[in-house]
């Protein structure tokens, strides 16, 4: 594929538009960044078995899909075109995780603000994070 034709993912789907493909650092600061066609899973060290997590994603990843598709499936039932129900479904996701979702250096001043501003808990270690400063 040429550079202009990695630009952008085509989904074939209408009412949707063009997704621009990650074209930044990768998201160092993600334990589990998408790569521009791929997540990296970065939350296993490299002397680590990775099966385990891996599964646990894997399986989170499977019930999503399934109830994406109900979710679907029920608005198509009531007479809505398909291409109209994966949009409405997908805009309900994307309101419903808004106050999750974070693009830049999760490590930062900024993101210290903006999960303030979001009114999100920011445990920076994990002994903090697992209740215990005891570690």
């Amino acid at each position: 594929m040429s550079p202009e034709e990695k630009t952008a993912l085509k989904m074939n789907i209408g009412r949707i538009p063009d997704i621009l493909l990650d074209n930044t650092d990768r998201n160092r600061t993600s334990p589990f960044a998408f790569t521009g066609n791929k997540f990296e899973f970065r939350a296993v060290g490299s002397s680590a078995n990775c099966g385990g997590p891996m599964t646990v994603l894997n399986s989170i990843m499977a019930e999503q899909l399934v109830t994406f598709k109900k979710d679907v499936d029920a608005l198509m039932n009531k007479k809505v075109e398909k291409d109209e129900a994966i949009f409405q479904v997908l805009k309900k996701y994307i309101i419903e995780s808004k106050k999750i979702r974070f693009e830049g250096n999760g490590y930062g001043d900024a993101w210290k603000a903006e999960a303030k501003k979001r009114g999100l808990n920011n445990i920076p270690t994990t002994p903090g994070a697992l209740g215990s400063d005891d570690f």
